[in-house]
């Protein structure tokens, strides 16, 4: 649940009707809030609970405070639990159904755009964004059904998702997401933002549990914490950089009653801390309020949490990076020579360079890539980050499906590179054997050509053994014993040579010097 009212409510409901709260709680998440008020019959299982039912709307409708019409968006899940409620009665045919979002992610209306065949469904950006416009919505999410169950996105899919996200960057609205349901499952659901199709940086808390089915198409299934504690990942941020206290999280300030992402919830010790920085700070309110502290006295007097702005954290952030950055700067050739040399354990990431010469390349599939006669190509790409290889368990898959997953949800704080998507390259170093795979639309494909045909340990062997004259990439060049003898015998042939050649010119030297004696002395007689 997002809010403690709502969760108030769904306990309020459980009593009034007589049902347990656990198979509330289900239902919700399968159906969504707005169920309990227009559809509880799979609840309602006596007259008597139907009655209570037709009680508890009278009260509804008399009921203020809770907007369980407009609820606020902060995970897949959520999203699509809501979506459901609105496709509930067309899901034999396609439908695309757009929400709008206010500041704070809660829906301020929504829109079916269009609902065509079976197996169509056609979408213009002037239709999805007319009412964003009119709503003065700050974001959108976007939702379509595949009446046959299968969530496998289409290149259509693909393709007018961009083009939405295009659109909303010239209009100044955020595409949140697109989403993917149908009405034969309502636990499974596809998230273009979670497999990086999207390129936008916002994001609506995706690190809510997502029920999505595994398989060939790399959905990630649900798991507990014991069992994604067991798995390969490095350890975990909420978000793409830390937050300013771990102490606490926006689930907590969410909980508390203050619903704005837009500011970083802060403990009083750390709130204390940053004020002293002469970072702004802020005294949060359950009424989803907030107030400039001025002095530390207000921030002592404060009974509740205390905040800061995302976009000061941001700021500092980026500060401290750059000042990292200008101390220990490691050219990128240098980095991928550090992940082919290391002796452990290790993957890399590679992306396409910036540019408009690479735009044919990104986010390409293999298959139409090589079919509009381009390549993978090594020079087309940059390393951007490497780091240990820990707790690999022997399946290649499962690991490559593991890093997506990671650097789609929860990037390290050191990635700057943006969410792990198709057309990336995830290199693997495992017992000195290095593979590169190509993120493909479905999968992963090995492109055992992908480095430039060249002896990568060349360098080790400069730098360790200094035998320029035997470079062969092997770290072996300390001289055998049989050449130790040769040189050895060259040597002593070297010095009796040098022996026979003195003695060849001494002779000459002294006859000259007999020769030159006389005529001496001859002329002294004269």
């Amino acid at each position: 649940m997002t809010t403690t009212d709502e969760l108030r409510y769904i306990q309020a409901f459980s009593r009034i009707i007589g049902v347990k709260e656990d198979d509330t709680i289900e239902y919700v998440q399968r159906k969504g809030l707005n169920a309990l008020v227009d559809n509880a019959t799979q609840l309602l299982a006596t007259p008597v609970q139907r009655e209570k039912h037709q009680a508890f709307l009278d009260l509804y409708r008399m009921s203020r405070g809770i907007n369980i019409r407009n609820p606020v968006i902060n995970s897949p899940e959520s999203a699509s639990a809501f979506f459901h409620s609105v496709m509930d009665n067309i899901y034999d045919k396609e439908a695309f159904v757009v929400a709008f979002l206010n500041t704070k992610n809660r829906v301020i209306d929504h829109e079916v755009v269009s609902v065509g065949t079976i197996n169509s469904s056609l979408v213009h950006p002037r239709e999805v964004f007319r009412n964003a416009i009119i709503n003065k919505a700050n974001s959108v999410i976007l939702c379509h059904n595949h009446p046959s169950g299968d969530l496998t996105p289409s290149t259509e899919d693909i393709n007018i998702t961009r083009r939405l996200e295009e659109t909303g960057k010239l209009l100044g609205i955020k595409v949140l997401d697109h989403l993917i349901i149908n009405g034969i499952n309502h636990k499974e659901l596809y998230s273009f933002k979670a497999k990086g199709v999207l390129e936008t940086v916002e994001t609506y808390d995706i690190n809510a549990s997502q029920s999505i089915k595994e398989g060939e198409n790399g959905f990630t299934g649900k798991k507990t914490e014991k069992e994604q504690e067991s798995d390969f990942m490095i350890p975990i941020q909420e978000h793409t950089y830390p937050l300013p206290d771990p102490d606490i999280s926006i689930k907590d300030c969410n909980s508390y009653g203050y619903l704005d992402d837009e500011m970083l919830p802060l403990s009083r010790e750390r709130a204390a801390e940053l004020f002293e920085q002469d970072l702004s700070v802020y005294l949060l309110y359950e009424d989803d309020t907030e107030a400039m502290a001025l002095d530390h006295e207000d921030i002592d007097k404060h009974s509740g949490i205390f905040g800061i702005q995302r976009t000061d954290w941001i700021a500092l952030q980026d500060y401290e990076a750059m000042k990292n950055k200008e101390k220990s700067s490691v050219s990128e050739s240098e980095l991928e020579q550090r992940f082919l040399e290391t002796p452990t354990d290790s993957f890399a990431i590679y992306q396409l360079k910036s540019g408009e010469e690479f735009r044919d390349y990104r986010f390409e599939g293999l298959e139409r890539l090589q079919s509009a006669g381009n390549s993978v190509d090594h020079d087309n790409y940059e390393l951007i980050y490497t780091a240990p290889l820990t707790n690999y368990n022997g399946n290649q898959n499962h690991t490559l499906n593991k890093l997506y997953e990671q650097f789609n949800i929860n990037h390290p704080t050191d990635f700057k590179g943006h969410s792990l998507s198709v057309s990336d390259i995830i290199a693997l170093k495992v017992n000195d054997r290095i593979s590169f795979h190509y993120v493909d639309s479905f999968g992963f494909i090995e492109q055992p050509h992908f480095l430039p045909q060249r002896n990568y340990l060349e360098t080790a062997e400069k730098s360790i053994e200094q035998n320029y004259n035997q470079l062969d990439g092997i770290i072996n060049n300390k001289p055998t014993v049989a050449e130790l003898e040769q040189a050895e015998k060259a040597e002593r042939k070297e010095k009796k040579s040098s022996v026979v050649e003195q003695l060849k010119t001494k002779p000459f030297i002294e006859k000259d010097k007999q020769k030159r004696i006389p005529q001496i002395g001859t002329d002294k007689e004269r």
